[in-house]
């Protein structure tokens, strides 16, 4: 698996550490690791609804960040899961841009084992490496 759960870095939130040989594997890792907090199955979820998700920011972070974010606005905002079919991420001399296609289905509380609500990703220990190369990252979700 490529991410795990940490307990010691917050009591009422959760966080968690992720890795990728890519950068496109790093983001999509800490949506699985997201996604697994609040829903319990993911193969429940079937394809019905397409959204293609264009971000852009200058710092690798944050664009990480909206990225969450975006995720999780679509499940508060449109009230559907999604999950990442493609993800591509290019850097020019000043901006980041990710292009990423998702599929996904309204949340049906009857079908979709519903864990815990994730409101927000946080700035709390928020981070993004590369060492050894390999990509980390360490998330903290507000639930």
């Amino acid at each position: 698996m490529p991410y795990r759960y940490i307990d010691s870095i917050t009591v009422s939130d959760v966080a968690f550490t992720a890795r990728g040989k890519t950068v496109e594997e790093l983001f999509l890792a800490c949506w699985d690791a997201t996604f697994h907090v609040m829903v319990e199955n993911l193969l429940a979820i079937e394809k019905k609804i397409t959204k293609k998700i264009e971000i852009k920011n200058r710092a690798l972070d944050m664009l990480l960040f909206d990225f969450l974010q975006e995720l999780i606005y679509y499940k508060d905002a449109e009230g559907i899961f999604l999950r990442i079919e493609r993800i591509t991420i290019h850097r020019s001399d000043t901006v980041y841009s990710l292009s990423a296609d998702a599929k996904g289905e309204r949340i049906d509380r009857s079908k979709h084992k519903v864990l815990v609500d994730v409101k927000a990703v946080t700035m709390h220990r928020f981070n993004v490496e590369h060492t050894g190369g390999t990509w980390h990252a360490t998330v903290v979700l507000d639930v």
